[in-house]
């Protein structure tokens, strides 16, 4: 299986069955030789996601697990339905998401993204999004609940702690620079140093979890919280 090649199906299939504006491509996958994870982002040409593109959405990645077993889907950052080699992750967002700013981390992100690619469709208007300390300090409280659910189940612990640590990571700097995932760490350390980073901090990004780092990547979040609390 060439992930390239089953992404070009799945961007054309969802074109042309879903009522989109856009399919965009964030992340690492975009600038890596052979990703294994990809990070989509669709965009609905309605105010609201419809139930039934939903509906739709769902058969066409059940069609294409079926249809390739290495092969995972993700939406929304939930839990996928099995194991696999490669790994698609899927967005919805709405024209509502874009005007109320329901997850403006997320918007920043994306807006700040020099390496998005944009696989169908038309570049939606994102405007530049600050986040103010307080959003920052609830979004990382946001996060840290939401892993610790997906903790409890040892077959997505270690992708849990993974993505709580970037996550905070990325919060840290998003009013400056997202940073791919290689300068994060750098990034961190150049702007904060007086913040301490988890001891495995390298070997957590790239998922080599140890027994005890949930509790390293947690006591790092609390720094951080109590550092910007304290500004």
């Amino acid at each position: 299986m060439k992930i390239n090649e089953v992404l070009d199906d799945f961007v054309k299939e969802c074109s042309a069955k879903l009522n989109l504006m856009s399919i965009i491509q964030f992340g690492s996958s975009t600038y890596s030789r052979n990703p294994e994870d990809i990070d989509l982002v669709f965009f609905s040409n309605e105010d609201i996601f419809s139930a039934k593109d939903y509906i739709v959405l769902f058969k066409i990645i059940n069609d294409f697990e079926n249809k390739y077993p290495g092969l995972v889907f993700y939406i929304a950052g939930g839990l996928a339905s099995r194991k696999g080699k490669y790994k698609i992750s899927v967005i919805p967002q709405q024209k509502l998401d874009l005007v109320l700013l329901t997850d403006p981390f997320f918007i920043g992100n994306l807006y700040k993204d020099k390496d998005k690619k944009i696989l169908f469709g038309k570049n939606p208007y994102i405007k530049p999004v600050i986040l103010d300390k307080n959003k920052i300090i609830s979004t990382i409280i946001l996060e840290i609940n939401f892993a610790l659910r997906r903790c409890l189940d040892k077959n997505t612990l270690n992708e849990s702690v993974t993505f709580l640590f970037k996550s905070i990571l990325r919060l840290m700097l998003v009013n400056v620079d997202p940073s791919r995932k290689g300068k994060l760490l750098d990034n961190f350390r150049s702007i904060y140093p007086r913040l301490s980073l988890p001891e495995n901090s390298k070997l957590i990004l790239e998922n080599k979890v140890g027994d005890k780092d949930l509790e390293k990547v947690l006591e790092f979040a609390n720094k951080c919280i109590m550092y910007l609390n304290e500004k």
